[in-house]
């Protein structure tokens, strides 16, 4: 396995690892904000919140906000997240 299939791979397994907690998400309001929308699943989710905001105080301790600064360095986690906090049942 090549180097970028490997690191591929282990960046699909870290998204599946942190919002596994999704499959079992409570419905939320469909007329909330971009924004409001994955404050609102953070919220609901302190275990995703917290584990965000690990990553991000590892890879940057200084980061005044480490949750948004995960997010920006790793579009394909915040794609996700994006996705699932919109969703409406």
């Amino acid at each position: 396995m090549s180097g970028i299939t490997r690191a591929i791979a282990v960046g699909l397994l870290s998204v599946a690892a942190v919002l596994t907690p999704v499959a079992n998400a409570a419905p939320q309001q469909c007329d909330q904000t971009f924004g409001n929308s994955i404050d609102s699943y953070l919220n609901r989710h302190p275990d995703v919140r917290a584990e965000l905001d690990e990553r991000g105080r590892q890879e940057d301790p200084g980061a005044p906000n480490p949750t948004l600064a995960y997010l920006e360095r790793h579009p394909h986690v915040r794609e996700a997240l994006i996705t699932l906090s919109q969703q409406c049942v």
